[in-house]
């Protein structure tokens, strides 16, 4: 296994990035293996100096550390020829690929640093690679997963904050998409637990998969810990 703790993490510029890349790792050959020097990723929106909020950063990290990984891997199995390197670099994503960000995004999610969309398969490779293959830079809040470490500007949320927040009931009212109403109570503050109760209180078919306000804002588990009882929040 790669030191990736070792590995320099730098931001990329706007003007460096390769269509809608928001992460390039660096490779280069020392003592004739191909080792990662470099991890660079795109903090800022194009044309602006927004940076782009953190949950959409760490997927793009950890997908850099699978490249990592994965090539590491690939010069120890083979016989670090230069043919083998060279295939490696015109299929960088294939299968084997995958199967490295599958190991860290469960580690990810294990250790509460980020965690997938939900998604009854989520670690099926098929849904990896649709996940991989989303823009993050434009996609919609649902689509980045959610972390429990870290807030969207990258600082850390407290143990105690976390604790604190998630376990205080919330009461809520709710709406499902024929317009009937529900009034509950939020025994722990995360999106995957309302999204199961108001399954269960609207027998919704197909599965819900957002929680907004009423301006048609997706609310992500930040939102949440900071809504007040008696709040009223669309289910879709």
């Amino acid at each position: 296994e790669p030191d990736l703790e070792h590995i320099p993490i730098a931001s990329l510029g706007t003007s460096e990035a390769h269509g809608n890349f928001l992460g390039l790792a660096n490779f280069e050959m020392h003592q004739g293996q191909q080792k990662c020097t470099l991890i660079r990723v795109r903090t800022k929106m194009d044309d602006s100096n927004e940076i782009y909020p953190f949950v959409r950063l760490l997927p793009t990290l950890l997908h850099e550390f699978a490249h990592a990984t994965r090539e590491k891997e690939r010069v120890i199995d083979s016989s670090t020829t230069r043919r083998k390197v060279k295939k490696h670099g015109k299929d960088a994503h294939d299968q084997e690929f995958y199967v490295h960000f599958r190991r860290i995004l469960k580690k990810a999610e294990n250790l509460g640093i980020y965690s997938l969309p939900k998604n009854a398969n989520k670690y099926n490779l098929h849904n990896i690679k649709r996940f991989d293959d989303i823009d993050l830079a434009v996609c919609d809040d649902s689509q980045c997963g959610t972390s429990q470490l870290y807030l969207n500007d990258g600082s850390l949320v407290s143990d105690q904050t976390v604790s604190k927040s998630r376990d205080t009931p919330l009461r809520l009212e709710i709406i499902d998409s024929r317009g009937r109403r529900k009034g509950i109570i939020l025994d722990v503050r995360s999106i995957d637990n309302l999204l199961k109760i108001s399954k269960k209180k609207f027998n919704m078919r197909p599965n819900p998969k957002k929680v907004q306000d009423l301006s048609g804002h997706t609310l992500n588990e930040e939102d949440l810990l900071s809504t007040e009882d008696d709040t009223t929040l669309r289910i879709v």
